[in-house]
């Protein structure tokens, strides 16, 4: 504003009335609170946008962290298992065969399996130079009522050792051993005899056979240490049942 402009608004600003100085004040004072009623609503705008952005980054912080625990929760829910589906050639039987893994019901029942195939091995085998070990092996293993009518079995007229004695001996081979509950299973197995060199004998082909076996585990089983050696975690069968199997 030059210096005869600014004397001219002086001038008509001295000439104003009272009243009319009182309305210009109320006309800047609106003006002025406009003004800052404008900032604020700025300010309060500005306020709101930065918390709804605040919420919105947390909301989809917490969403992703809440994912990623539902990921990690349900990843082994998705793990396969694979396995083995083992059909017997000859006879049809199907069993399934599942990968060893270290869990406790896993590894209890290998080592299940393990002296349940011995057993099996010693009770169903036949070699004259080793019965007895064999018979104290199936002794040892066995409830007093189960070795005792295997006891009458190999004494009897129909055992081996009357009927193969020295010639032939009886060659056992587990195929499978299957749980049907936690201290209940069917071991499938073949029986073949042969001459003391493994050949097969003439005139007998090999069997197949189920044996079903309820058994426990008796720590107080074992006395000695002979005994450990031969049933270390005390195996004992309480029931014994033997059926050919149905060859298809």
């Amino acid at each position: 504003m030059g210096l005869k402009e600014y004397f001219k608004s002086s001038k008509a600003e001295a000439r104003k009335t009272p009243a009319q100085k009182e309305t210009d004040k109320k006309i800047e004072k609106n003006v002025l609170d406009a003004a800052k009623e404008f900032a604020r609503d700025r300010d309060n705008e500005l306020k709101r946008s930065l918390r709804i952005t605040r919420f919105a980054l947390f909301f989809s912080s917490a969403s992703a962290a809440a994912m990623a625990v539902a990921l990690a929760v349900m990843a082994p829910l998705k793990t396969t298992e694979p396995f083995l589906l083992r059909v017997d050639k000859t006879t049809g039987y199907t069993d399934v065969i599942t990968p060893f893994s270290q869990d406790a019901g896993t590894y209890d029942e290998a080592v299940s399996r393990y002296f349940l195939t011995r057993y099996l091995e010693n009770r169903e085998g036949y070699e004259w130079y080793t019965i007895q070990n064999m018979l104290n092996t199936v002794e040892l293993m066995s409830s007093s009522q189960v070795f005792a009518e295997y006891n009458n079995m190999i004494h009897g007229p129909l055992s081996p050792l009357y009927k193969l004695k020295k010639s032939y001996k009886i060659l056992v081979r587990v195929q499978s051993i299957t749980f049907l509950d936690e201290n209940t299973v069917q071991g499938r197995f073949v029986k073949a005899i042969t001459d003391p060199d493994g050949k097969p004998a003439p005139g007998y082909t090999p069997t197949q056979w189920i044996a079903t076996i309820k058994f426990v585990w008796l720590k107080d089983k074992i006395s000695t240490e002979a005994e450990r050696q031969i049933n270390p975690f005390g195996l004992d069968v309480l029931s014994y049942r033997v059926d050919p199997e149905v060859v298809k």
